[in-house]
C-alpha cells in the first residue's frame, strides 16, 4: 500500500491514518527515530508510545508475531500509535518545525508493508527488514573490523603519532589476516571546537599537520584510513548556510549548524566528501546530521521531533526528503570509500550508508553506558543488519576506568554477531591477555562476516532490554561479573 497526498495553498504538519478494528493483545516491539539510545525493545500496549518506522507484536493468545513498517526511502518521518481499539500511521510532513508549503506537489510519501509469521519474534522482524528494503544493502563484500580511539581519549592529547601507534597496534592485533582493518581519525583532527564542522581543508596545526600524508602512514603499518567529519555544520560564524539565517527562522540554532536547504550548502557538504576521500580515507565516518536539523537528539520515540514554529530556507520539501537528499549527496561525493552513518536517520539512509551506526555512544568511563547502549542496540538493531546495511553497536572500549572482565564480553558477542567491530583501545590497558582476547575476537569477527561461522542471535530478546543469551553463549552484564558460561570453551 502506498500512501500519497497532493498538496494545496494552506501549510500541513501530519496526516494519520487509522484502523479502527485492528487489535494489538501482545507485547510490541518499538524501534527509534535514529539511533537507539538504550530504549529499544518489547512493551506492552501503551496509547501514548510512539513506534517510529515500524513495529512487530506477539500475541498472547495464538503466540503469533505480526510485523508491519514503512520501506525505506519514505518522504514522511512515519511513526505508529497502538492503543487498545486500533492503530494510527502517523505521516509528518513539517518543514521544520513548521507545516510543509508544497503547492501543487504530489508526494508519495510511504508505502506499507507488512510480513506473517516466520517462525520466531526475530525472524519475523527480519523478514519486515528486508521486505522494507527490497534493495538490500550496499556494497560491503569485506569484513568490517577496526579501531577507533575516541573512548579512550575523547579528542583530547592526540596527534598524528598517536593515531599511527594505534594502528600498529591494530594491525599487530589482527595479525596475517587478509582483511586489514581500518584505522579511524575521530572527531578532534581539524580546527575549530570540540565538535568542528567544515569547511574540512587541513589538520589541526600543530597535531595533525598532513591529513593526506598520515594516510600513507596508516597504510605503512598494515591498516586502512578512515575519517570522522561533521558536514552539517560549519566552523565560520559568518557563513551564508548557517541555520540562524539563511531564509530559516530557527533561531535557537547552535553556532555551527548550516541549512542544507540554503543554495550552495549541499555544494559545500560535497567539496568536504570530496576533500578527504581525495585525501585517500577510505572510510568516511559522518555524523550529527539529525541533531544539526532538528536541534536535537531523539534519545525517546516522541513524535516531537523538534520544536514547532520554525521553517528552513526551502518550505516546499519535507524534512525527511531532505535529510535524504543529504544522504544521497554524500554517497555520491564519497565514491569508492565507504560510508558509515552517525546520528543518522537509518530509514532514509539505509540506500547511502554502508555501515550505520545504530545506537548512541557506548563507554570508557562508565560500563552502565555500554551495557544500556551497546548491548540493547546490538540486540534490537541486529534484525536490520545485512537488510538496510552493516550494523555497527558503537566501539568495544579497553580503558582503565572500565572492567575488562565486561568489556570483553561485549567484544565477544559483537563478533559473534557478525557486525562491525571497533574496539577503542588505550595502550596502557593492552596486558597478554586483553591482547589474546581483542586478537581472537577480531579473527572471529572476520570470520563471521566472511560467512564460515554462523552468526548468533538474542535468544531472550522478548523479555530483556540487555539480552544475555545469544545461541550458545550466556553472557553476565552485571558489574560483579561471574565467568561468562561458552558451550564451546573459555575465550
Amino acid at each position: 500500500m502506498t500512501v500519497s497526498a497532493e498538496f494545496g495553498a494552506e501549510p500541513v504538519l501530519a496526516i494519520a491514518l487509522r484502523w479502527s478494528s485492528w487489535r494489538v493483545d501482545g507485547l510490541v516491539l518499538k524501534d527509534a527515530w535514529e539511533r537507539t539510545y538504550g530504549d529499544a525493545g518489547w512493551f506492552p500496549v501503551d496509547a501514548d508510545r510512539t513506534h517510529p518506522w515500524y513495529w512487530a507484536s506477539t500475541s498472547i493468545h495464538s503466540g503469533v508475531t505480526d510485523a508491519v513498517g514503512v520501506r525505506v526511502g519514505a518522504a514522511a518521518f512515519c511513526s505508529w500509535s497502538i492503543d487498545g481499539t486500533g492503530v494510527t500511521l502517523w505521516l509528518d510532513v513539517r518543514n521544520g518545525g513548521s507545516g510543509l508549503r508544497a503547492l501543487g506537489r504530489r508526494i508519495d510519501l510511504a508505502s506499507i508493508v507488512r510480513v506473517p509469521d516466520a517462525g520466531s519474534s526475530y525472524d519475523t522482524v527480519v523478514r519486515l527488514c528486508e521486505a522494507m528494503n527490497p534493495a538490500g544493502r550496499r556494497r560491503i563484500v569485506e569484513p568490517i573490523i577496526g579501531n577507533n580511539d575516541w573512548y579512550y581519549t575523547y579528542g583530547v592529547g592526540r596527534d598524528q603519532n598517536s593515531v599511527i601507534r594505534d594502528a600498529a597496534i591494530l594491525s599487530g592485533l589482527v595479525g596475517d589476516l587478509s582483511d586489514r582493518p581500518f584505522a579511524v581519525v575521530d572527531c578532534g583532527w581539524s580546527p575549530g571546537s570540540y565538535v568542528p564542522g567544515g569547511p574540512y581543508l587541513a589538520g589541526e596545526p600543530g597535531r595533525f599537520d598532513d591529513m593526506p600524508g598520515l594516510v600513507g602512514q596508516i597504510r605503512d603499518e598494515g591498516a586502512r584510513a578512515g575519517i570522522w567529519i561533521r558536514p552539517t555544520a560549519t566552523i565560520h560564524s559568518d557563513s551564508p548556510y548557517l541555520l540562524r539565517g539563511s531564509g530559516s527562522t530557527r533561531e535557537d540554532a547552535d553556532d555551527f549548524a548550516i541549512d542544507i536547504t540554503a543554495p550552495g550548502a549541499l555544494e559545500q557538504v560535497r567539496t568536504d566528501v570530496s576533500t578527504v576521500t581525495g585525501w585517500g580515507y577510505e572510510l568516511v565516518k559522518y555524523d550529527f546530521s539529525t541533531f544539526d536539523l532538528f536541534g536535537r537528539f531523539h534519545p525517546s520515540a516522541s513524535r516531537d521531533l523538534t520544536r514547532p514554529g520554525w521553517h528552513l530556507a526551502d518550505r516546499t520539501r519535507t524534512n525527511a526528503e531532505i535529510l535524504t537528499e543529504l544522504y544521497a549527496t554524500i554517497a555520491d561525493a564519497a565514491g569508492d570509500a565507504l560510508l558509515l552513518g552517525c546520528n543518522t536517520v537509518g530509514h532514509l539512509a539505509a540506500p547511502y550508508v554502508d555501515i550505520q551506526r545504530t545506537g548512541d555512544d557506548t563507554s570508557g568511563r562508565d560500563w552502565a553506558i555500554t551495557r544500556k547502549m551497546g548491548v540493547n542496540s546490538l540486540a534490537f538493531r541486529l534484525p536490520q543488519h545485512e537488510s538496510f546495511f552493516t550494523v555497527d553497536a558503537d566501539c568495544v572500549p579497553c580503558t582503565p576506568k572500565t572492567d575488562w572482565n565486561l568489556n570483553r564480553q561485549f567484544l565477544d558477542v559483537v563478533a559473534r554477531t557478525g557486525t562491525a567491530l571497533f574496539v577503542s583501545l588505550d595502550p596502557a590497558e593492552l596486558d597478554a591477555r586483553a591482547r589474546a582476547d581483542l586478537s581472537a575476537a577480531m579473527r572471529l569477527s572476520a570470520a563471521v562476516q566472511r560467512g564460515e561461522i554462523a552468526p548468533v542471535r538474542p535468544l531472550n530478546w522478548e523479555s530483556s532490554l540487555t539480552p544475555d543469551r545469544w545461541g550458545p553463549v550466556t553472557y553476565d552484564w552485571s558489574e560483579d561479573p561471574r565467568v561468562f558460561v561458552e558451550s564451546e570453551g573459555e575465550l
